[in-house]
């Protein structure tokens, strides 16, 4: 179960540096 919820952890994490790395793409600034 824990590891179940490390694991869920780590995908969230995963998912926010994506969406972090899109948005910093689209940005003209950078």
């Amino acid at each position: 179960m824990v590891l179940m919820l490390s694991n869920f952890n780590l995908n969230i994490t995963l998912l926010v540096q994506a969406d972090l790395v899109k948005w910093f793409k689209r940005s003209p600034e950078y």
